[in-house]
C-alpha cells in the first residue's frame, strides 16, 4: 500500500502486481502450429516484463518476439493489453502440456486437431469438449503444475478394396403425387 500523503490517511492507493492470461491454441493440420495469446489481466498503467516458457518443439515464427533459453521475453508497454505470436511445432507422437506453478498468470489450452490425426488426451479433465459450432475442441484450463498429455497417431487405412470415383450423374423423375 502506497499513501500519497501523511497528513491524510483516508487516501491510500493499491498497487496489483502485473498478472495474466495465457491462451494457447494448438492448431494439428498438415503442418503443426500454436497461436499464443498474452493478455494482462490487471491495469496497464506500468511497463512489465514478462518470460514464459515455450512448449517442447515449438520455435516462435513471428518477428519481434524475443526467446532465450526456450522462453519467450516479452516486454509490454503502459497501456499495452496483449501480446500474440504463432509458432511452429515439431510433429511428434506426443505433445505434453505443463501449467508453470508461476503466480504471475493462469492458462487456457485449447486443442484444434484435423480429422488426419488420432488424439487420446490424459491427464486434467476437459472444461469443453466442443467449442460454439460443435467441432471437437478440448479446453483445459489447468491450475499451477497440472499437466496434460496428448498421444497423438495417424489414422490407419482399413484393409480392403478400394474404388476411385472421377464422375458420378444423377437423373431425378418425380412421380405423380409429388406435389
Amino acid at each position: 500500500l502506497d499513501k500519497k500523503s501523511p497528513d491524510s490517511p483516508e487516501e491510500v492507493t493499491t498497487h496489483l502486481p502485473p498478472f495474466f492470461h495465457i491462451e494457447r491454441i494448438i492448431s494439428l493440420g498438415i503442418e503443426w502450429q500454436l497461436h499464443t495469446v498474452v493478455r494482462r489481466v490487471t491495469p496497464a498503467n506500468d511497463p512489465v516484463v514478462i518470460t514464459i516458457p515455450l512448449i517442447k518443439g515449438e520455435s516462435v515464427i513471428t518477428g519481434g518476439i524475443k526467446v532465450e533459453n526456450d522462453k519467450t521475453v516479452l516486454s509490454m508497454s503502459p497501456g499495452e493489453q496483449e501480446k500474440r505470436w504463432i509458432s511452429t511445432l515439431e510433429p511428434t507422437g506426443e505433445i505434453i502440456l505443463k501449467a508453470d506453478k508461476s503466480s504471475e498468470w493462469v492458462e487456457t489450452w485449447i486443442l484444434d486437431a484435423s480429422p488426419i490425426w488420432h488424439c487420446e488426451l490424459s491427464g486434467i479433465p476437459l472444461i469443453h469438449h466442443q467449442d460454439n459450432t460443435g467441432q471437437w475442441r478440448p479446453e483445459w484450463k489447468p491450475w499451477p503444475g497440472e499437466s496434460v498429455t496428448i498421444n497423438i497417431s495417424r489414422p490407419k487405412a482399413i484393409p480392403g478394396k478400394m474404388v476411385t470415383v472421377e464422375s458420378v450423374n444423377l437423373n431425378h423423375t418425380s412421380g405423380k403425387r409429388t406435389s
